[in-house]
């Protein structure tokens, strides 16, 4: 089976978010779909230890099938419930269990409608998943036209290179537009964009962080590394993804340390009438 698209969900009924973001990412990648929840567990004893596990996975599996259920008849969906004390960890286990490419998580609940604010989970995630990660702002809610433009902000960099090439793949794709925020040069940036794909380069000045959550509303989905490349002209004084994370008013796919190839790999080959 092809590397999944996984959403993380809390079960609960304000926790829609990722599940709206990972639809509209399933459908624009063609990728197989997995609901994956932690439960709380911690055995009292080893000898009861398989028995409650098994109840209580099968009480988190019975939840997500009928979350499964309201997604649609049109989406084949797989369950995954993992017993963990904390849901970082329960996230990373069952990220690597079903080799994703993509970990879909939802923003704090308590940050502003429509920004990404993310809570103590998603920010651990951010940099420590095994997986490229997807971040849906609080109360996402996809445009009529899902997944249109794609930002990526781009240094020229090994992990700069992994985001616009990853971010072109999706661009590809899906036929949406490609737009590279950077300070590089744009003549010789312009040059990486795909030949097929409609993009623009723009320049950035300042903090970037700062200057690339100021276009984010402008964009459908933005693209970024995991490591820190600090201001556009100055040196690595901390990570733009990290606190990018607290300001974006797109959904935000920040590429792991290690992997960082997986969502580019995971675009499959897909007929023309396939589309978004």
């Amino acid at each position: 089976m092809a590397e999944p698209i996984v959403i993380g969900v809390a079960l609960r009924e304000d926790d829609r978010a990722p599940l709206a973001l990972g639809l509209e990412l399933v459908r624009f990648m063609g990728a197989p779909l997995a609901l994956a929840h932690v439960f709380a567990y911690d055995a009292p004893s080893p000898v009861s230890a398989d028995a409650e596990t098994a109840a209580l996975e099968g009480v988190a599996l019975l939840a997500m099938a009928s979350v499964a259920q309201s997604l649609g008849d049109d989406l084949e969906v797989t369950l995954h419930a993992e017993p963990s004390t904390s849901r970082v960890r329960g996230l990373r286990a069952a990220a690597a269990k079903l080799d994703a490419a993509l970990l879909v998580v939802g923003a704090s609940h308590r940050g502003p409608v429509g920004r990404v604010v993310p809570g103590a989970t998603t920010e651990r995630l951010i940099h420590a998943a095994p997986c490229a990660l997807a971040v849906a702002p609080n109360d996402y809610r996809p445009g009529p036209g899902g997944i249109r433009s794609i930002g990526v902000a781009f240094a020229d960099t090994a992990e700069g290179l992994e985001a616009l090439d990853a971010a072109a793949a999706m661009a590809a794709l899906g036929g949406a537009t490609l737009t590279i925020y950077t300070a590089v040069a744009e003549q010789a940036t312009a040059q990486r964009i795909p030949a097929g794909v409609a993009g623009d380069v723009k320049p950035l000045e300042g903090d970037a962080a700062e200057a690339l959550s100021a276009v984010s509303g402008e964009l459908d989905l933005m693209v970024c590394g995991s490591r820190g490349f600090g201001t556009l002209h100055g040196a690595l004084v901390g990570s733009v993804s990290a606190a990018l994370a607290h300001s974006c008013e797109c959904p935000l796919l920040v590429l792991p340390r290690e992997r960082r190839a997986d969502v580019r790999a995971a675009v499959p080959s897909r007929p023309e009438s396939v589309g978004v």
